[in-house]
């Protein structure tokens, strides 16, 4: 599933390539300050029953430690102020005896006023992870964690490595860690087996942990995966029913978090991201987008403290 943080695209850019993909990344020049996604790290090991990245990207690779640190410093000079660390599964960042928890630390080192990952499996949210990211100021209160169903015989056979009361305890403890962090996450509707009895303990499972946002999939057979010829194939009309029932939930989710958001009596750190007419629009540190009036000398890049409960709007 594709990650919950999109670039924007601008001008005045400078191509990086990368030795690890020979793919080339595209960062700010000064003419522009917002936010770079920096991509670490490509491909996957997991082999997820339904997921082809593993034979479409290879095995999970890193970019050298010294390439990253070269770009972000780049980032730094050029005036970033946000660095979104992205990859297939960037939770396996390893590089020189260094991982992912390193990496965070040296970015924010390095200058980047926020920091924030792209998305982050439960099984990596080790209590190394967690306390470098709580030790970070720079850190986003913001991480996308999939879950993918809230069955545990779904689960299974997904091939997740995890059960659903071990998700809900790793996001517990990032929680516990984290305060005020902001939670997202992806399902699938529809995978092969699952119950009526397995959707609704998806749904269930979702407002227990109450995310602020879903990311909602319905399944779609790809050829050449092992979920592609699992018995128990789900009718595709139950298939878009489900999707529906996730996405009813997942609206009703998110417009909890947005009303609390609006409820919090301090002024919330945003990024701004545009400015026009008057009217600002950015992004808080838990990834809720604003738009608010502003009296002049707000300009893209910014990073200010705005008032979300009267006259802003959020989404």
């Amino acid at each position: 599933p594709a990650s919950p943080v999109t670039s924007h695209t601008t001008s005045h850019t400078t191509s990086y390539v990368t030795p690890a993909t020979g793919e080339a990344l595209r960062v700010r020049g000064a003419a522009f300050r917002t936010r770079a996604d920096l991509k670490v790290e490509d491909g996957c090991d997991a082999r997820c029953a339904y997921c082809i990245v593993p034979d479409a990207r290879g095995p999970a690779r890193s970019v050298p430690w010294d390439d990253v640190l070269a770009q972000v410093a780049a980032l730094a000079t050029a005036g970033v102020s946000e660095v979104v660390l992205t990859g297939v599964n960037l939770g396996r960042y390893a590089d020189t005896g260094r991982d992912l928890a390193d990496l965070v630390r040296a970015v924010a080192a390095a200058g980047i006023p926020r920091v924030r990952l792209s998305s982050i499996e439960p099984l990596d949210l080790t209590e190394r992870m967690l306390t470098a990211l709580a030790e970070t100021p720079q850190v986003c209160a913001h991480l996308h964690v999939p879950l993918q169903s809230g069955a545990d015989a779904v689960l299974a056979a997904m091939r997740r490595g995890y059960t659903a009361a071990q998700y809900a305890d790793a996001i517990a403890r990032a929680r516990a860690a984290l305060p005020g962090l902001a939670v997202t996450t992806d399902v699938i509707a529809g995978f092969p087996g699952e119950s009526p009895d397995d959707h609704a303990a998806t749904i269930a499972l979702c407002e227990r942990l109450a995310f602020a946002k879903l990311h909602v999939f319905r399944y779609s057979e790809r050829e050449g995966t092992p979920a592609a010829t699992m018995p128990g194939s789900v009718p595709p009309a139950t298939r878009t029913a489900r999707a529906a029932d996730l996405r009813a939930a997942g609206e009703r989710l998110r417009a909890t978090y947005l009303a609390d958001a609006a409820r919090r009596p301090e002024p919330q750190e945003v990024l701004v991201e545009r400015v026009r007419a008057g009217v600002a629009e950015g992004t808080t540190r838990d990834y809720v987008h604003v738009t608010w009036p502003v009296a002049g000398g707000a300009r893209a890049g910014d990073v200010v403290s705005a008032e979300l409960r009267e006259s802003a709007t959020l989404r």
